[in-house]
């Protein structure tokens, strides 16, 4: 996921460049700084799974050094800013966790 912005209109709109197992597809996160502070991990994937299919579970994000497992983290937190880079990953199951399921 890489974070970018436009220029439209009303303002500043930042967005994320999702790039899954769907392909890429740019979504729009907020209008504001402000808004973009206040963005949790949970937030963001909610964004995410409206346009790639799946289940939010099976979603990982790794950010350039770390797991964001914390979905009520904020983006912030784990030092995620304007033009930062994510990688969207889908978890596998172990073979153990798979025949328990």
């Amino acid at each position: 996921i890489e974070l970018y912005t436009i220029q439209n209109p009303k303002g500043k709109i930042y967005q994320v460049k999702v790039s899954g197992v769907g392909g890429m597809k740019v979504i729009d996160l907020c209008s504001t700084s402000a808004e973009f502070n206040r963005l949790t991990v949970k937030d963001l994937k909610e964004k995410i799974m409206q346009e790639f299919p799946g289940k939010s579970e099976d979603l990982c994000m790794i950010s350039v050094d770390q797991h964001m497992e914390d979905d009520d983290a904020l983006l912030s937190s784990y030092g995620i800013q304007h033009l930062s880079a994510i990688m969207l990953v889908l978890k596998v199951l172990r073979w153990r966790e798979w025949a328990n399921s």
